[in-house]
């Protein structure tokens, strides 16, 4: 971790606090297995509480759980739970943890654009070659946050425990980077960035020939989906941006995701040259550092294997960042299922005039909604009211909504 990240300062652990709801509720037994098995993996060490009052500038903060969607190798959606460390809770100094980062010493992120510069290269592809396909394919880093380990200071001030979970009340030291931790994004992208730099710069490598020099994981990939001759290639508009593309295909990133634009050419065998360049730079940056491959600790391999079997895969229809785009008809849309579900919350909520409406349920809309703004981006201007209703609910503890 680059040093001079947080402000140290001496907290006493409000161990006394426990626990959000959500954890202590509805999910001890699921939190006890995550905990399980990321002490086994050398993430987290175990501590009894009354060790923290011996730490220098030992802070605790509270865990909650929450559901996320994932996928599995057939592409079908799996609930999947993740332990969220609270480091925007008000500890004794009334100092939130977050706000303890010095965020000039960080490198600033460039995947909150991603998605507008992959259309963008996409487009560019298509006005080069007119008449050939645009393969899409999208890898994942298995685990990425956990693969970065924090200096002993800065573990010691994401501290948490298992205080109403049943079982033992142990400590936990937080050896990796943690979810909801403000610098971590910036720290895993510097690695995330590299490994894609890698890719584009394995794209451009015309000597390279994937043959001799396979991926361990490139047997993963199936026959390249592609769309029935009979669908027209949709002509490229010109551009106002330059995105500095070139013939031989794009990767870009969105902090743990990768995906790729490569443009099948004729003669070229689907998914060879492009595809594998991704799957390439995974695998060096994979690489046991023992030669004997040999390690004290279990060590899951850098790529999600599940997510590459359902979308690694080249294709020209393709979901990337939660967005199915079309580069063969040159259209982006939402999926289906998150367009049904997400109708059915806007009209609950419209419904709701009148009635008390929680935070969460207000997060969770404008969360959603800013999520299409950035590709209809005149949405934004009409998300002002529901962010003050946010910033009510937030204040009042809950909200009314008028018309």
């Amino acid at each position: 971790m680059p040093h001079a990240i947080l402000v140290c300062t001496t907290v006493p652990p409000p161990v006394e606090f426990g626990n959000h709801k959500s954890a202590t509720k509805d999910g001890p037994p699921k939190l006890l297995s995550i905990f399980r098995k990321e002490v086994e993996k050398g993430w987290q060490l175990t501590l009894w509480i009354s060790a923290l009052q011996h730490l220098p500038g030992a802070v605790v903060g509270p865990v909650s759980i929450v559901s996320q969607d994932s996928i599995n190798a057939f592409g079908h959606r799996l609930p999947k739970d993740q332990p969220i460390h609270d480091q925007l809770f008000s500890f004794g100094s009334g100092q939130l943890l977050n706000n303890r980062v010095i965020k000039d010493e960080l490198i600033p992120c460039r995947y909150g654009f991603a998605l507008l510069r992959f259309i963008q290269k996409i487009a560019a592809l298509r006005a080069i070659y007119p008449a050939a396909r645009i393969l899409l394919s999208n890898f994942d880093f298995k685990l990425a946050y956990q693969r970065v380990h924090f200096r002993a200071k800065f573990a010691f001030q994401s501290c948490i425990t298992t205080e109403g979970l049943g079982g033992l009340d142990l400590a936990l030291v937080s050896l990796g980077a943690t979810f909801a931790g403000s610098p971590c994004p910036s720290i895993f992208s510097e690695i995330s960035e590299t490994v894609t730099d890698l890719t584009n710069a394995i794209i451009r490598c015309s000597d390279y020939n994937p043959a001799p020099i396979p991926s361990h994981y490139s047997h993963l990939l199936g026959p390249a989906k592609v769309e029935p001759v009979n669908v027209p290639l949709a002509a490229a508009r010109s551009l106002m941006v330059d995105p500095e593309n070139d013939e031989f295909g794009t990767a870009d990133v969105f902090l743990y995701e990768i995906f790729s634009a490569i443009p099948q050419l004729d003669g070229a065998s689907p998914g060879d040259h492009g595809v594998q360049a991704a799957l390439l730079a995974l695998d060096v940056l994979g690489q046991s550092l023992l030669l004997d491959g040999g390690e004290s600790l279990p060590r899951d391999v850098v790529l999600a294997i599940d997510k590459a079997i359902a979308k690694g895969t080249p294709a020209e229809r393709l979901i990337v960042l939660g967005w199915m785009i079309d580069t063969r008809r040159l259209l982006i849309s939402l999926p289906t299922d998150k367009f049904t579900a997400w109708t059915a919350n806007i009209n609950n909520l419209l419904l709701s005039k009148g009635r008390r409406v929680k935070l969460r349920t207000l997060e969770t809309m404008v969360g959603r909604l800013q999520h299409i703004a950035n590709i209809m981006v005149q949405g934004n201007h009409f998300l002002g009211r529901l962010q003050s209703a946010v910033l009510r609910t937030d204040k009042f503890k809950g909200t009314r909504l008028s018309s």
